[in-house]
């Protein structure tokens, strides 16, 4: 089965998703084109990264996963093949590839040197990515795409939570459709500085809330609600309501778990 995704900052609206699956269909009639996003927000590395993480291993082993934000290429964010948990992505080294594999190790990391289908540089999902994935189905060894590399270009755009004798000082990575926010305070990290106290999670020093739900259904309606979602996030939201939207809150806002001593 071929199966390839794409995440982009595109929009709906417009050509850039239809060329780009018209491309592959043309090469590949078989293949299986299957949109992760393409609501991205424009050039936004990490909501590209936490859309992809977060979907990717839900597909076949051997999907090829085409990512286009921020795909133009340049002498610091060349364009890479990388092979991570039998999928291979295709984007440019922007650091969306760094964070999606974190602390793991990828299989391989390909610097692509592969013909371009445009002397133009402005479209390489349509004019480069594509063609690459259709070598990748037709069996062609991946060195045979370009030069290995060793490491992926990191980047400090992720913010990690603060921890403290009596806090764990985190911030929103993520606002969903609903409003509700993901935070970067994990359940491990919440029960390893937890140690059974008392505590009191707290969102712009005056909302707060002292316990942590399994349900959004466990509040009454229009409660605020904490549970550990199943990305084993902390997630603040309102049952039936807007929470972002109500407090104005952004991604890096701050969020707050305050323990008893």
């Amino acid at each position: 089965m071929k199966i390839v995704t794409l995440t982009t900052d595109w929009g709906n609206d417009g050509f850039y998703a239809a060329s780009v699956k018209g491309k592959l269909l043309s090469l590949m009639p078989d293949v299986q084109v299957v949109d992760i996003s393409h609501n991205v927000k424009k050039f936004d590395v990490l909501d590209a990264y936490f859309k992809l993480k977060n979907s990717f291993h839900y597909f076949p082993k051997g999907s090829v996963h085409i990512v286009g934000v921020n795909s133009i290429e340049s002498s610091e964010t060349p364009h890479i093949l990388v092979g991570y948990q039998n999928h291979y992505f295709i984007c440019a080294d922007n650091a969306i590839m760094a964070y999606v594999i974190g602390d793991d190790k990828p299989d391989f990391i390909i610097d692509i040197n592969f013909n371009s289908d445009s002397d133009l540089f402005n479209f390489p999902c349509r004019d480069l990515f594509v063609k690459i994935a259709a070598e990748i189905f037709s069996g062609t060894n991946v060195d045979e795409l370009g030069e290995r590399k060793n490491s992926l270009n990191q980047s400090n755009y992720l913010p990690e939570p603060a921890v403290f004798e009596d806090r764990i000082s985190g911030s929103i990575i993520y606002i969903d459709n609903y409003s509700n926010v993901f935070t970067n305070i994990s359940r491990e990290l919440f029960m390893r500085e937890r140690k059974s106290r008392s505590f009191k999670i707290e969102l712009l020093g005056t909302y707060s809330i002292n316990n942590i739900s399994t349900s959004y259904l466990d509040v009454m309606e229009s409660d605020f609600v904490a549970i550990f979602n199943d990305l084993n996030l902390l997630e603040l939201a309102i049952n039936r309501g807007e929470l972002a939207k109500l407090l104005s809150l952004e991604l890096g806002s701050n969020v707050q778990i305050h323990f008893d001593k």
